[in-house]
């Protein structure tokens, strides 16, 4: 006969448990329980035992220092666990004191500037920014800090008007900006804490599967699209501007760069009646296919590992057509050909038949992701040859 061995504990030993945690509930809520009432009158060695442990821990923790021979009056038939018991009691002791010192010293070096706690240095002497990783004490939540010097703000002042732009503006794939006070001669700018990697490193890292790159763009694609119907849009969209969080989640950052205009311009699909646009639509028009263009780029090197220059990431900001780039199924094969697709038609611009709108965008790589038909058209083979022979040196 086989013998099954289990998790599961004995009923005496259940029992004793919720005698222990009952016992440690009623301390927290400040009723300060006798042990007497819980060991009954068997008076169990285990659970008496058990139940000294916890109580001289609260009172340790409450700055109390009990003497054991107090516990040898009330229960004299545990004199020799009391011996084993007080080498417990030492050890509690002195982590109890190591852990308060530890607190202290941490107290002690926190930054505090008004309602945030600066609990960590990020980055440092770069243009007379400071960020920290902090705390709100009143929203409780990590905040990342930024200050910034007076003479920074006075030939930068573009830079954190663009953050009073956004200040307020929640979307789950942009950089949500908290605060923007004067402390002293010190901006002080209070934005969400992401924990996690720039899109840059995890391209570096080839992370990336295809799908895995669609739902990326499709966030940004979306918060792209949220920001345009508000009349911004990056004057630089790269990978610099992308930040990953812990569960892969993607934010558009570094807002600094975002530049307004006038006319609202959501989606590109006024280009056949352009030529009644003033010079602030065509600004406008401009901004808007560059980040276009500019997101299909990125979502070329997520699929297939290849970083770009910044000759190229200008060339895109600019709206300009870019046709530098090698259809990614030439470098990858394990590409989907609807993903290819999506990514070069991204890469033409309004222009040339590309995306009118970051939502256009988002939608065709959902629809992509739930296999459903996409609008991009697929490349022919006639088209891919002529396209690499083109792109080969003389």
């Amino acid at each position: 006969m086989r013998s099954v061995v289990t998790d599961n504990p004995a009923p005496e030993e259940n029992a004793q448990t919720r005698l222990c945690s009952d016992f440690e509930n009623r301390i927290r809520e400040g009723r300060q329980p006798r042990i007497e009432d819980f060991i009954g009158q068997d008076r169990d060695s285990l659970l008496l035992a058990r139940l000294l442990m916890i109580e001289l821990r609260y009172r340790y923790l409450q700055g109390e220092d009990p003497s054991l021979s107090e516990y040898a009056g009330r229960f004299p038939e545990i004199a020799g666990l009391l011996k084993r018991i007080s080498r417990y009691s030492s050890e509690l002791k002195r982590n109890i004191k190591k852990a308060r010192e530890v607190h202290r010293d941490r107290q002690n070096r926190i930054v505090r500037i008004g309602q945030y706690d600066l609990l960590a240095e990020v980055e440092s002497n770069r243009e007379n920014v400071t960020v920290w990783r902090g705390w709100d004490r009143e929203q409780k939540r990590a905040v990342a800090v930024r200050l910034i010097s007076s003479d920074y703000q006075a030939s930068s002042s573009e830079n954190l008007e663009c953050y009073e732009w956004v200040l307020g503006f929640r979307h789950p794939h942009i950089l949500k900006v908290y605060d923007l006070t004067l402390h002293g001669e010190e901006n002080l700018l209070a934005t969400e804490y992401i924990d996690g990697m720039s899109l840059k490193s995890a391209v570096e890292y080839g992370i990336f599967e295809a799908y895995q790159a669609a739902k990326v763009c499709e966030q940004l694609a979306d918060g792209l699209h949220f920001l345009h119907e508000r009349g911004l849009a990056f004057a630089r969209l790269g990978i610099s501007n992308v930040q990953l969080d812990v569960r892969g989640q993607a934010k558009l950052v570094d807002l600094g760069s975002l530049t307004k205009f006038k006319t609202p311009c959501s989606d590109l699909e006024a280009f056949p009646t352009r030529s009644r646009w003033g010079s602030q639509g065509w600004d406008a028009i401009r901004l808007v296919q560059g980040n276009l263009i500019s997101l299909g780029v990125l979502l070329h090197q997520m699929v297939t590992g290849n970083l770009v220059g910044d000759a190229l990431e200008l060339h895109a900001a600019a709206g300009k057509r870019v046709e530098a780039l090698r259809p990614p199924r030439s470098l990858q094969s394990r590409i989907p050909f609807d993903l290819e697709a999506i990514c070069l038609k991204a890469l033409r611009g309004a222009d040339n038949g590309g995306y009118t709108s970051g939502q256009a965008m988002a939608d065709d790589l959902r629809r992509f992701r739930n296999a459903l038909p996409i609008s991009a058209k697929r490349i022919s083979p006639f088209f891919r040859i002529w396209k690499r022979l083109t792109l080969l040196p003389n």
